[in-house]
């Protein structure tokens, strides 16, 4: 049986529906958190405690703590021996250590960031045996670059094949939500939204909400396991994208909300989303402020209509867009590259 090294962190959205897809498929699979240090994990205790250090003592704790993830890394490829060395992102890892794993076994990087991370993208691409985007735009350039080890992997939704429809038999709770960040500079998204006050608006994310005229419609921030639990609960979920960043391929939500049951309305300003998803029969694209009310309306009013295509669009993601179909894709590419 084959042995991968799956390389993330402990809270990784895609950590635990990776691991399992890759167990499903034979492999024994060993977890390797690159942030495990307390230097380095996101919102950790010592890293606040240590916010009033002077900067030149918390970047050599940086680094030191870097160092010793990076050595660590390698140690546990050289114990665990695997056939695959798999990475999300792991912007942490040197190039010494990426070449250090090279010697070990094949390594494969997911890398989850638009063009607008480019520099930390070539940065990492040119070191792995096989690099992943999700986004074509990234892998076009890459090959202008001669980096041909690049490959497009599209997001997918942690749903198996034998998995029923979550609303089949049960009536939402929410009907019209929202899960997302608020920026002061982006108010489109305050504006789009305000739209919906009059329709059961739900809205949660960044506690900046609560500045906004939309305060009262803003329940909180939220889980990863808690949004799953929401959109399985909603009739309605908007994704609203952050306009003006180069690219055609879609975040995670298009297929967390299909996946989960809800139908999704998406701004239709990355092409991808008519690439995964077909338009007015597994989602409902939008533009802007402008038009949104006027393509959801409808939807409202006719609950027949908003199930055929909710259930549409899960049953397309539970075909199409699924860790399962991902990992296939990703030993495939490995096994013709």
């Amino acid at each position: 049986m084959k042995k991968c090294l799956f390389v993330t962190t402990e809270h990784s959205v895609f950590r635990k529906p990776i691991e399992n897809a890759l167990q499903r498929v034979g492999f024994i699979v060993e977890t390797f958190d690159y942030r495990g240090s307390q230097f380095l994990a996101r919102d950790s205790t010592v890293k606040k405690m240590t916010a009033a250090l002077p900067l030149s003592v918390r970047s050599r704790l940086f680094h030191h703590a870097e160092h010793r993830i990076n050595r660590s890394l390698v140690e546990a490829a050289q114990t665990f021996r695997p056939d695959l060395i798999f990475v999300i992102k792991g912007k942490e890892l040197t190039v010494e250590t990426i070449e250090a794993l090279n010697k070990i076994a094949v390594t494969a990087n997911w890398y989850p960031e638009t063009i607008d991370h480019w520099g930390g993208i070539m940065a990492a691409a040119p070191h792995y045996t096989y690099f992943f985007s999700f986004d074509q735009i990234v892998i076009d350039r890459l090959r202008q670059a001669g980096i041909h080890s690049a490959h497009y992997l599209p997001f997918c939704a942690d749903v198996c094949a034998d998995d029923r429809w979550p609303q089949e038999n049960t009536a939402p709770e929410y009907n019209v939500v929202f899960i997302g960040t608020y920026h002061p500079e982006r108010a489109d998204r305050e504006h789009l939204l305000a739209k919906f006050v009059d329709y059961g608006l739900d809205i949660w994310g960044s506690d900046a909400w609560k500045r906004t005229s939309l305060r009262n419609f803003y329940r909180g921030t939220i889980s990863n396991e808690g949004m799953i639990d929401v959109y399985r609960r909603s009739r309605i979920v908007i994704n609203h994208y952050i306009t003006g960043l180069p690219g055609s391929g879609i975040n995670l939500r298009p297929f967390e909300v299909t996946g989960a049951g809800a139908l999704l309305v998406n701004h239709d300003g990355r092409s991808d989303i008519f690439r995964m998803f077909r338009a007015g029969e597994e989602f409902i694209p939008f533009s802007g402020v402008s038009d949104i009310l006027q393509k959801v309306e409808p939807i409202l009013t006719d609950e027949s209509e908003r199930r055929r295509i909710a259930r549409n669009g899960f049953n397309r993601t539970r075909r199409d867009h699924t860790y399962d179909g991902r990992i296939a894709t990703i030993l495939a590419v490995m096994q013709n590259p």
